[in-house]
């Protein structure tokens, strides 16, 4: 198999749910092939870490702070990739919360902040 097969090198990603998890790991995976990548997630200290460990790599890597369920949020993000980066070339979407609860305790604004979450 050809080892440039999975080259990056140049592309531009965008990975939320970045600060820990799959989304670290996959953003990480992708710098290590070449890309840069914005990260973006609600944990800040997690943004921190997986931007540290990018830029050890040699990439470029920014840490955007946002609640993708808040489409003024998701705005902001792609405003600042258009302004570092000025393309996407890849888009990995990995975002997850839960709401810990029975069915029947589990209040409406918490199921509608999973679907925002996880679904929409």
């Amino acid at each position: 198999m050809s080892v440039d097969l999975f080259d990056l090198s140049g592309r531009v990603a965008v990975v939320t749910g970045a600060a820990s998890g799959l989304g670290q790991a996959m953003a990480i995976g992708l710098a290590r092939y070449g890309a840069n990548i914005a990260c973006a997630d609600v944990n800040e200290a997690g943004l921190a870490e997986t931007v540290g460990q990018i830029t050890a790599l040699g990439r470029t890597a920014i840490a955007v702070r946002c609640d993708i369920s808040q489409a003024e949020q998701v705005d902001h993000l792609f405003a600042e990739v258009d302004r570092v980066f000025g393309r996407v070339d890849v888009l990995i979407n990995d975002p997850y919360t839960s709401a810990r609860a029975k069915p029947e305790d589990l209040s409406l604004a918490d199921w509608e902040r999973v679907m925002a979450v996880n679904l929409t």
